[in-house]
């Protein structure tokens, strides 16, 4: 295996602890990577809104949206939305076939539903829409509500559009995505930019969204608590999030000693 030179984490569920906090010490063991020349990346399927919020340590990049959109060093690099053409007809049709679904809409920097998003994301402000009423603007991701049945989600299987794809995350979403917008993507853009490459990265995550890139990578390691296809696609497994696992494992990898 080729040296480590970035790290690719993912946040709820990994470096996240259950209250969404970093703990001193897993923030000491990123700060102490990074001051050694590591680059490091947050690939989250959150808005950048939903990272800002959170007290993490400083990075080198951050992919939000699973991939739809791409930061460097504070910049956007990247951005792989659905573009309007598509998503226009198709919410039409669906919400017709579908009345009932619940969906969500990421556009323009805010969240739209037809229904109380905070019952799935408690924190987040979002705008009640229709969806049918926003303007014909080029949308980061659409989010589906699983918890009222699979019909909905075997509609948009069946209807999926030309170059797009249905991510499921946390066994309770299914988002509707660009096909160029994955967290590998985002991660492969960084590291061209960086001069790296997928053998000189470790990646970390514990769902679906994260198997493609754990597989991918020079070292991809799932957490105790990841879903068992991830597991099964990674190097490596450690801890739970509630016990550092990411930091723990880092500092293994990295003795502070050592360096």
């Amino acid at each position: 295996m080729r040296p480590i030179r970035l790290i690719a984490l993912d946040l709820d569920g990994t470096l996240l602890r259950s209250d969404k906090t970093v703990s001193p010490y897993a923030r000491s063991v990123l700060e102490r990577l990074r001051g050694q020349g590591i680059r490091l990346v947050y690939a989250t399927a959150r808005p950048p809104r939903g990272v800002a919020c959170l007290r993490l340590p400083a990075a080198d990049g951050l992919v939000c949206h699973n991939g739809v959109l791409v930061y460097r060093d504070g910049r956007l690099e990247s951005r792989q939305g659905l573009p309007a053409g598509v998503l226009g007809p198709l919410l039409r049709a669906f919400l017709a076939a579908q009345p009932g679904a619940r969906l969500a809409l990421e556009l323009g920097g805010a969240l739209y539903a037809n229904f109380n998003a905070r019952e799935l994301w408690p924190d987040s402000d979002f705008l009640p829409s229709t969806l049918l009423d926003l303007p014909p603007l080029e949308a980061d991701k659409l989010l589906l509500d699983l918890g009222g049945g699979r019909a909905p989600l075997r509609w948009l299987e069946a209807h999926l559009p030309e170059g797009c794809y249905l991510q499921i995350s946390e066994g309770r979403v299914a988002m509707l995505l660009n096909r160029q917008a994955t967290k590998l993507q985002g991660v492969r853009l960084l590291l061209r930019a960086f001069g790296l490459d997928l053998r000189e990265t470790a990646a970390f995550g514990d769902d679906l969204n994260d198997l493609e890139l754990l597989s991918a990578c020079g070292l991809g390691v799932a957490m105790a608590g990841a879903l068992e296809p991830v597991k099964a696609a990674a190097t490596a497994v450690c801890g739970p999030c509630d016990e550092d696992g990411v930091a723990r494992f880092l500092d293994g990898l990295f003795p502070a000693q050592a360096l």
